[in-house]
């Protein structure tokens, strides 16, 4: 089955991924992520609203309901589209909760004048995934079949 996703009439196969991709870069590009401040990822969010094209405008209530709570804005490029408009997903730490996505196009020259992600926070950031990941429970079976063993 074909996906379909549109905006104001216009309509757009929407890409698969398989078990080995991920959805992001599909199209082959840099894959480098950008780092941005809650101020400047504002600016390209009303950048967005007026730039004609631009269906992802990202998220501005969003971002006023937890102004509090805002981390590190990240920005990783999905694709490439028409208009030298980048689909790009913005990644958003929120204090003591996990993160938050959404999408935002954005001029392929302002995403490449956005400062690269630091060692140290890309660190942090996979550090916050990681801390995401879903427990897998112990099989109650082998528990209850497991030899006792001493503490050291």
């Amino acid at each position: 089955m074909k996906l379909l996703f549109g905006w104001r009439g216009r309509v757009r196969l929407w890409p698969r991924f398989g078990p080995d991709q991920l959805p992001f870069l599909f199209d082959g590009g840099s894959g480098v992520i950008k780092v941005v401040s809650t101020d400047a990822l504002e600016a390209l969010i009303a950048k967005a609203t007026q730039t004609p094209y631009a269906s992802a405008r990202g998220r501005p209530e969003w971002l006023d309901y937890h102004r509090n709570e805002l981390g590190n804005h990240y920005v990783v490029p999905m694709t490439r589209q028409a208009y030298n408009l980048c689909r790009c997903v913005v990644i958003t730490e929120l204090r003591d909760r996990p993160t938050g996505f959404y999408s935002l196009d954005l001029n392929q020259r302002d995403y490449a004048a956005l400062p690269d992600i630091s060692p140290t926070q890309l660190v942090d950031l996979a550090h916050r995934y990681l801390a995401t990941a879903e427990h897998v429970p112990v099989d109650e079976h082998e528990w209850n079949h497991l030899p006792d063993q001493p503490h050291p």
